[in-house]
């Protein structure tokens, strides 16, 4: 369990290492390495965080998660794009929906039909490549990361977990 929690930290330093000078990688990976980095982890062990019944683990993964899919893609995305005050609105909105979702899974856990309620942070690594792709069309930006900023906080999406 706590090798698939690390891993995502590991996934998360890599990404920035890899972003950062001499290799100036696009920094749009840094949502999307660490989802691959906790998946291999996981696979290897067999233990799947999000099925976790001990509360201490569920916080522990829900920080890690802060931290990768939240705390350090929004930095990236505000650091390196420097947008505009409306986007960085919408960036920090993202990181407030972000917080309560894991808030609320690290307190509740699992929906007792088995489901995730609203979408899990994990899911939104992906959103900052394309965020990164399409700069130029601030409006286009802004409603990548609203909408599932938006989704993450709404208990009437259920997402099955997998396995």
């Amino acid at each position: 369990m706590i090798g698939c929690i690390l891993s995502k930290w590991l996934g998360s330093f890599v990404a920035i290492a890899a972003t950062t000078y001499p290799m100036d990688i696009s920094w749009g990976w840094v949502g999307i390495l660490p989802i691959w980095f906790e998946w291999v982890a996981c696979w290897a062990t067999g233990v799947e965080p999000g099925r976790e019944s001990r509360i201490w683990v569920r916080w522990a993964d829900a920080l890690s998660d802060a931290f990768s899919f939240v705390g350090v893609p929004v930095a990236f995305f505000l650091i390196r794009e420097q947008p505009s005050p409306g986007l960085t609105t919408i960036a920090l909105f993202f990181s407030l929906c972000g917080l309560i979702r894991l808030v609320r899974f690290a307190r509740k856990g699992i929906s007792t039909t088995g489901h995730f309620e609203g979408l899990p942070v994990t899911y939104t690594g992906y959103l900052w490549l394309p965020v990164m792709w399409l700069r130029s069309f601030p409006m286009v930006c802004g409603t990548i990361i609203l909408l599932p900023a938006f989704a993450m906080v709404m208990t009437r999406i259920k997402v099955r977990p997998s396995r």
